[in-house]
């Protein structure tokens, strides 16, 4: 009885957070395919006793209570509530967009290539950077912001490299991308927050140029120069909100 009823309650959480997060600002939807299959999979499995977070952020469900409660959680108590929350999150946080390839121009006038990536794409993400840095999200987003005319967006050519292509540009292509999530870098008194993005047409598109494999991300903000010659892929993951993929 213990069981049914903790399974019963545990729908009703992962219905409560579908709902907040499917009409919230900050996140992004989680589908009704990926609800259905979390649904099916809580049938099939045995769960532990529902974790605290959890059961704070049904005590005061509001968009915002819920965002912050999940962005708590870390690796230990997502494996503690089964696998199945695993993949509610990760159904969540994980997103596929498009860029447009365009001619970007830096503060120092130097061209590169890129595409541009609407606010709108990466909210969960600034939410969860958000949470981490407090008062100092704005300082962070300020410099970014500032550095990148007021836009986000993922660099394609830098522009050292496009000094030296002697190859045209496709300009307009379209290149498709997967979000894996919020990550950070430091590197003596700097660091960086940003989403790490892949893309494999990304990377054939370098490849055609003769270019070397790159990183692809799209920076959020940083605090007080970003960083720059490091890992910028998976690994950089913060792990609050690391989303391990098989």
């Amino acid at each position: 009885m213990q069981k049914i009823n903790n399974i019963t309650s545990f729908k009703a959480i992962l219905c409560t957070i579908a709902l907040f997060w499917q009409t919230s600002l900050f996140a992004h939807t989680i589908t009704e395919h990926a609800m259905e299959n979390t649904e099916h999979k809580i049938e099939q499995i045995q769960l532990t006793e529902l974790d605290a977070v959890v059961k704070e952020a049904v005590k005061k469900p509001t968009v915002k209570s819920i965002q912050i409660e999940l962005v708590k959680l870390t690796d230990k108590q997502l494996t503690e509530l089964g696998e199945v929350v695993k993949e509610a999150v990760k159904e969540a946080t994980v997103k596929s967009i498009q860029i447009e390839l365009v001619k970007l121009t830096d503060n120092s006038g130097l061209s590169y290539i890129g595409g541009k990536v609407n606010a709108a794409d990466l909210d969960v993400y600034l939410f969860q950077m958000k949470q981490i840095l407090g008062d100092d999200f704005t300082l962070y987003r300020q410099y970014q912001s500032k550095r990148d005319h007021h836009t986000f967006h993922m660099t394609l050519i830098n522009p050292y490299e496009y000094q030296n292509l002697c190859k045209r540009i496709a300009i307009g292509t379209k290149l498709s991308v997967s979000l894996r999530g919020l990550a950070r870098v430091s590197v003596d008194h700097k660091t960086a927050y940003f989403v790490v993005a892949q893309s494999a047409q990304a990377k054939s598109y370098r490849q055609s140029l003769v270019l070397t494999a790159k990183d692809f991300h799209i920076t959020l903000g940083f605090y007080p120069n970003d960083v720059y010659g490091v890992n910028k892929g998976i690994e950089t993951l913060i792990p609050t909100v690391r989303i391990t993929t098989k």
